[in-house]
C-alpha cells in the first residue's frame, strides 16, 4: 500500500503531466508549507491545490470525493492529524484527481470554499470535469 505522501505525489505528477500536455508551463514550490501544490502558467499564474479523489460509501452507493481542508500530520512523536481550512488566498483552483481513471475536476476557490469538509464529485460537479480552459481566464 502506498503511503499518503506517495499517493499525493502521484496526483500532483498526473496534474503536472496533463497541464504540460495542454501546453501550460508548470512550476513547483520549493517547500511544502504553501497552501498550493503547483503553479500553472497559462499566460496568467494560477496557484493550484491538488487533491486525490477517493471512493466512499455514500448512502449505499460508491462515490468519489475530495477533502476541502488541509490535513496536517502531527510531527515530533505526536499521533494523529489536524484538519484546517485553507485561507481565502491560499490557492486559486483546486484540481481533484481520479488517479485510476485519469480524470480531473478543475474547481475555482470560490466554489470549493462553499464546502465545509468534502466535495462529492458526482453529477452536481460534472460541469467542472476536464475544464482546463478556465485556468486561462
Amino acid at each position: 500500500m502506498k503511503s499518503t505522501i506517495a499517493r499525493g505525489n502521484e496526483a500532483e505528477l498526473l496534474v503536472a503531466l496533463e497541464a504540460t500536455k495542454r501546453g501550460y508551463i508548470v512550476s513547483s514550490p520549493l517547500n511544502h508549507s504553501n497552501e498550493y501544490d503547483l503553479i500553472v502558467d497559462t499566460g496568467k499564474l494560477q496557484r493550484i491545490q491538488i487533491k486525490r479523489a477517493y471512493e466512499v460509501n455514500n448512502h449505499g452507493s460508491k462515490a468519489l470525493c475530495v477533502e476541502t481542508r488541509r490535513i496536517l500530520v502531527k510531527h515530533s512523536g505526536k499521533k494523529g492529524s489536524v484538519a484546517r481550512a485553507y485561507t481565502d488566498n491560499g490557492y486559486d483552483y483546486l484540481i481533484a484527481v481520479d488517479c485510476g481513471n485519469n480524470r480531473f475536476w478543475v474547481i475555482h476557490k470560490s466554489i470549493t470554499s462553499k464546502f465545509k469538509a468534502q466535495i462529492y464529485l458526482g453529477e452536481k460537479m460534472k460541469s467542472f470535469l476536464e475544464q482546463w480552459d478556465v485556468l486561462e481566464v
